[in-house]
């Protein structure tokens, strides 16, 4: 696990099971953050460039990609 000191979080959505997601500035993808401040890759291998805030489909738990016609579930 990395420590997010220094990065630019910029999207936080808390998740139904209270997990934290986050997008930073300088790491294209949707990342956990933990209670210690370490975070990991929360849906490995998702590249979202020049993610910021996002949106979270509540009840089905899914991540609406933005100017896509998909979704990409979030694992629990």
């Amino acid at each position: 696990m990395e420590h997010l000191a220094g990065r630019v979080v910029d999207g936080v959505q808390v998740l139904p099971d209270g997990r934290v997601a986050v997008t930073t500035w300088d790491r294209p993808g949707l990342w956990q953050l933990n209670a210690d401040g370490t975070y990991r890759e929360l849906v490995p291998g998702l590249v979202l460039p020049g993610a910021a805030d996002f949106v979270l489909d509540r009840t089905r738990s899914r991540l609406p990609l933005e100017n896509q016609l998909r979704a990409v579930d979030l694992p629990s």
